[in-house]
């Protein structure tokens, strides 16, 4: 496999289409209404779900064939299909007009590739293979459910309330780097992972030499 450059795409807003209305596609559609993204859907057939998002209003649904004029005006593009023809017909045009493209399982039609994805609160983990191991990277995801739980994105929370006041309490960024370690080494972890939130915000406090 190519080597590939990692990134976080930020969606919110920007047009998005999903080729295919099926079982896969229902996944990628919903993962990019997660992203916030504008979703567009062109498939023969949908799902239920599919249909029902459709009806709601949450994305805009073309029942029909393909045309490379649904291409007009998106971003990125996500082909979930089983017609092989189709695939590499959409895979082509993409390149051709400098678009993301996504062709689900295969990833010589692909400019960018899904990881698989661990998310808690604003904590994001993403685990790839560049493409060549979707299984593999879904079981390290597994495996990371175990070891990484809430608890850190209570601590991102924490931290990301606190920011402000640090570049007020301290001028160097090597003292807000020291600082914010202390706390990253201390106890508060385990006080967000028994629940005990008051007490780990003012354990946070007095590590970083903040008011309490």
């Amino acid at each position: 496999m190519p080597p590939s450059y990692p990134a976080t795409l930020l969606l919110s807003g920007r047009p998005c289409l999903v080729i295919g209305g099926g079982r896969i596609a229902e996944r990628k559609i919903k993962s990019l209404l997660h992203a916030a993204a504008e979703v567009r859907v062109v498939t023969r057939e949908a799902t239920p779900a599919v249909a029902d998002l459709a009806a709601t209003g949450a994305i805009a649904l073309r029942l029909g064939e393909y045309s490379d004029a649904d291409l007009d005006g998106v971003f990125l593009v996500i082909v979930a299909t089983n017609d092989a023809d189709l695939n590499q017909r959409v895979s082509a045009e993409c390149r051709r007009r400098g678009l993301l493209v996504n062709v689900v399982d295969q990833p010589h039609l692909c400019n960018f590739y899904v990881p698989a994805l661990l998310e808690r609160g604003p904590v994001s983990l993403a685990i790839s293979t560049g493409g060549a191991s979707p299984a593999l990277a879904k079981h390290l995801r597994v495996v990371l459910e175990a070891v990484v739980g809430e608890e850190y994105g209570e601590l991102s929370e924490l931290m990301a309330g606190l920011r402000g006041e640090m570049f007020d309490r301290y001028d160097e960024q090597a003292d807000r780097a020291a600082a914010w370690q202390r706390l990253l080494d201390s106890d508060v972890l385990e006080l967000l992972r028994r629940g005990e939130r008051a007490q780990a915000q003012e354990r946070a406090r007095e590590l970083l030499g903040l008011p309490r």
